[in-house]
């Protein structure tokens, strides 16, 4: 069953590792970033980038609203 899964730091190594591979396996992917051009690209692998700057609350209130105003809502959260 495909899950929709946020996952932060992905704008290299690790975390952008992670965003492939799991939309690969079909899940759905927010894959975030506090750079939103660092991390463009991967829309074009139907991953959605999403600009998060976790220390910063009003960011991650925006990013949330993002994900739900899409009609999504998180199933796992991977802190990178």
């Amino acid at each position: 069953m495909p899950h929709t899964i946020l996952i932060t730091g992905c704008s290299s190594g690790i975390g952008r590792l992670l965003a492939v591979q799991l939309r690969a396996r079909g899940h759905k992917i927010y894959a975030s970033g506090r750079s939103l051009e660092k991390i463009a690209t991967l829309s074009e692998l139907d991953i959605t980038p999403l600009e998060l700057d976790v220390t910063r609350a009003d960011s991650i209130a925006e990013a949330l609203q993002t994900i739900a105003d899409n009609g999504d809502q998180i199933d796992w959260l991977i802190n990178n």
